[in-house]
Order: structure tokens, then C-alpha cells, then sequence
């Protein structure tokens, strides 16, 4: 049953399925009906990294769309955006999906994006730019200058040690589609 894009904002993580040779891979590798992951950000486009042709804005697909996660927490379509701008035309990671179980390897530094890694990194940016990381009844901010701008930049770790990686500090290489179903962050929106 397609998706209403009545019920889509932006920011929102669409999930696919898929019967393809590599989609099938990703299912069994990862026991997961989930295959692919993007981001929503409206006027029917996504922002993701498609299978062989890499980071790049794309006409939505709702048709095969089969979820739809939302943060629970506040974040920046616009940080997120701007992760966006300073990846986009990155090729399609074809190593890093098959060997994303064995995330330590792999690294942003390959300038290579698959879908979720992608995803992931939008999410985290959008994150740390809206993250409110002061002690409560100081007003002071419990990062030293230098990590702030750390989590600003969605730095997973600095997030997570304040509760607000969806992912509790993973690297982004080792996490499949299917991840984003089993984060506390992120809800399923019924459309």
C-alpha cells in the first residue's frame, strides 16, 4: 500500500524493502526485511546514497516505501541539509555494504556513502546542531569548547554520552537498514 506524502515532514527515515539481488543479500546478511534507508526532505525528494549511483537528492519512491521512523528528539532539517551539500555526488560504498558488519575497517575518510551510513550521518548532524547539552540549573554547557563544536557536527560518541545517538555511539559503516527500527529515537509514523 503506497504512502500518503500528506503524512511525511522532513527529516522523516523511509524504509524499504525490495526483491533485487542486493536487496535480498541485505535482508538475509542482517534478518531484516529492511534493505534500504532514506531521508525525506520534502516537495517529494529524498536525500540518499541509491544503490550504484551514490549521495545525491532523489524523487521519492513511496510506492515501495514499507515504514516511516521520526526523532523523537529535536533536530535541524537544515544541519542535516548541510551534511547533505558537503557529501553530495559521493559514489555508492559497495565495499562498506558488504563488509559493514566489520564497521571498524571501514571509515569516512574512503569518501564512499551505502544507504544507512548515509542516513545515519544526516541524522546525527541534525541532531547535534538542535541539542541542548547544558546542566540543568547551570546553564553551562557540559562540553568543553571544542567538543561542542564535536557535537554540533553530530559526533556519535559526544552524543551518545548524552543520551542522543540513536545508535548509542556505533560507527555509521557497521549499521544496517534495519537499525533504525530498533532505536529509542526514532518512532514508526502510521500513515
Amino acid at each position: 500500500m503506497p504512502i500518503n506524502p500528506e503524512y511525511l515532514q522532513p527529516g522523516d527515515v523511509l524504509l524499504y524493502g525490495g526483491s533485487g539481488l542486493f536487496n535480498r543479500i541485505i535482508q538475509v546478511k542482517t534478518w531484516s526485511r529492511y534493505s534500504h534507508v532514506e531521508i525525506y526532505d520534502g516537495r517529494g525528494e529524498s536525500l540518499a546514497s541509491r544503490n550504484g549511483i551514490g549521495v545525491g537528492r532523489y524523487p521519492s519512491r513511496l510506492d515501495d516505501c514499507l515504514a516511516i521512523y521520526r526523532l523523537r528528539v529535536p533536530f535541524s532539517v537544515n544541519a542535516g541539509r548541510g551534511y547533505f551539500a558537503e557529501c553530495e555526488g559521493e559514489p555508492y560504498d559497495w565495499w562498506g555494504l558488504l563488509a559493514f558488519t566489520s564497521a571498524k575497517w571501514q571509515g569516512k575518510e574512503n569518501k564512499k556513502q551505502f544507504c544507512s551510513e548515509f542516513a545515519a550521518r544526516y541524522l546525527r548532524r541534525a541532531i547535534g546542531a538542535a541539542a541542548d547539552v547544558r546542566v540543568v540549573g547551570t546553564g553551562e554547557s557540559e562540553f568543553n569548547p571544542e567538543e561542542l563544536a564535536l557535537v554540533r557536527k553530530g559526533n556519535a560518541k559526544l552524543l551518545a554520552d548524552v543520551g542522543l545517538d540513536p545508535w548509542n555511539g556505533y560507527d555509521a559503516d557497521g549499521l544496517a537498514p534495519g537499525e533504525f527500527t530498533k532505536s529509542a529515537l526514532l518512532y514508526e509514523v502510521q500513515a
